[in-house]
């Protein structure tokens, strides 16, 4: 079978295998939490230890129902006055 693969795509490859690689997700939603106690909610809400995080520190974790279902694969941004998190397309 034969493919044929353009010249961003093989910039990409070679970007990836030079161990650098750029992603663009402008098109996920952005939730910013400011609570004193947002680290502590979100390590009750997600499968994460959001009580280790330190501002400037970042982690993925999975948003879950109280049965245990998966809601969304999230990436989460510890800054010094709020977290921001990154959700999936369609979940904002």
């Amino acid at each position: 079978m034969e493919s044929s693969i353009g010249n961003q795509q093989i910039a990409a490859m070679r970007a990836v295998e030079s161990k650098f690689a750029l992603y663009d997700r402008s098109h996920w939603g952005l939730i910013k939490i400011t609570d004193r106690d947002c680290l502590r909610f979100l390590h009750n809400q997600s499968t994460n230890n959001f009580l280790s995080l330190q501002p400037g520190q970042g982690c993925d974790t999975i948003f879950v129902t109280p049965t245990g279902r998966t809601i969304d694969l999230v990436t989460a941004y510890v800054h010094d006055d709020a977290i921001i998190i990154l959700v999936s397309p369609k979940r904002h």
